[in-house]
Order: C-alpha cells, then sequence, then structure tokens
C-alpha cells in the first residue's frame, strides 16, 4: 500500500534481520506478539501470518494486537489450513472457529473465519475489529 508504514516484529534474531533484507521499506523489530513494543492505537491492521501458532499466550496476544489498534481496526490472523485433529504449522478450522469466538470474547467485533487457497495450499483467515 502506498505511503504505508510497515512494521515487523519476530523473537527470532535471524528472522528479524531475514525479514529486514527482504523488506527493506518495512521497520522489524525483535520481540513477540504478547508483548508489542508500539503505542496504543497506533495501528490500523494487525496481522499474523504463519506463526499464530507459535504464540505462547494467545490471550495476551489478542490483548496487545487489541491494544495497538486504532478504534474499528483489524487483526488478521493467516494460518495453514490443517485438518481437524491435526498439529502442526498451521491450524484447524475448528481452532479457527475457536479463535473467531475467541477474538468476539476479547470484544472483536465481525469475528469471522474465511479460506483462501494460495498455490496448492488452504489458508484460513481470521479476523476481527477492534
Amino acid at each position: 500500500m502506498a505511503g504505508a508504514e510497515v512494521y515487523g516484529v519476530d523473537p527470532s534474531p535471524g528472522m528479524v534481520k531475514r525479514a529486514s533484507r527482504r523488506l527493506p521499506y518495512a521497520t522489524v523489530i525483535e520481540g513477540s506478539a504478547e508483548d508489542l513494543e508500539f503505542a496504543d492505537g497506533l495501528f490500523t491492521h494487525v496481522w499474523t501470518i504463519s506463526a499464530f501458532h507459535h504464540w505462547a499466550d494467545v490471550d495476551k496476544g489478542i490483548e496487545e494486537a487489541k491494544r495497538v489498534l486504532a478504534p474499528a481496526g483489524r487483526l488478521l490472523v493467516v494460518e495453514r489450513k490443517l485438518k481437524d485433529g491435526k498439529t502442526g504449522h498451521g491450524i484447524s478450522r475448528h481452532d479457527a472457529d475457536s479463535l473467531a469466538e475467541t477474538l468476539a470474547e476479547h470484544g472483536f467485533d465481525d469475528s469471522q473465519v474465511e479460506t483462501l487457497r494460495a498455490g496448492r495450499s488452504d489458508y484460513l483467515v481470521v479476523s476481527g475489529r477492534a
């Protein structure tokens, strides 16, 4: 998006370095979803792509995302779709539906789950509006 300020957060110094090289227009810092070092209401969008399944404390991560979102800002969680009952790098539809309910419990409006196809893989997109 032209004119957008882009920030990234990753707990791994190696991934921060890699992301900084691949995304020279973004500011990428070391940190975690559960403890974001940004001001309240700073962002219009917060997203996590293929990283949510690594969050140590889902409730804390959701609260942090909500804190840094401006009013009516949107949280998007994008994960590879796993079959129900499977674990790994992604989430199942059941887990995505549960996450949408959790977003609503944390005060997000319009929580929903959508399926997105990219290449040969299906992804689940869970979103909610602060």
